[in-house]
């Protein structure tokens, strides 16, 4: 399965985007790491595709608090995108 490869076959790994604790109830922290890029979205995505909440990052690299106790219990998707680059990841509230 090439999907889960990087350069070089070995595993990807993503860097740009992280977010702990997973799983989570009040709160997840968002590391960003996209130095250079400028005006990227932050979206909470629920699991049946609606965006649930839009947050602006100016800048490319730092730490986002996001408060999540108003979400329903579930999996929700993490997406950070301007028009050069987009990444994805998962995390639970519970």
């Amino acid at each position: 399965d090439s999907s889960s490869c990087g350069p070089g076959g070995s595993a990807y790994v993503p860097q740009g985007l992280q977010v702990w604790p997973n799983p989570a109830t009040e709160a997840i922290n968002v590391s960003v790491n996209f130095p250079g890029q400028r005006n990227l979205v932050l979206r909470i995505i629920d699991m049946t595709g609606s965006v649930v909440n839009r947050i602006p990052i100016e800048d490319g690299a730092h730490v986002v608090n996001v408060p999540i106790s108003q979400l329903s219990k579930g999996m929700y998707f993490l997406s950070i995108s301007n028009p050069e680059v987009r990444e994805i990841t998962r995390f639970v509230v519970q």
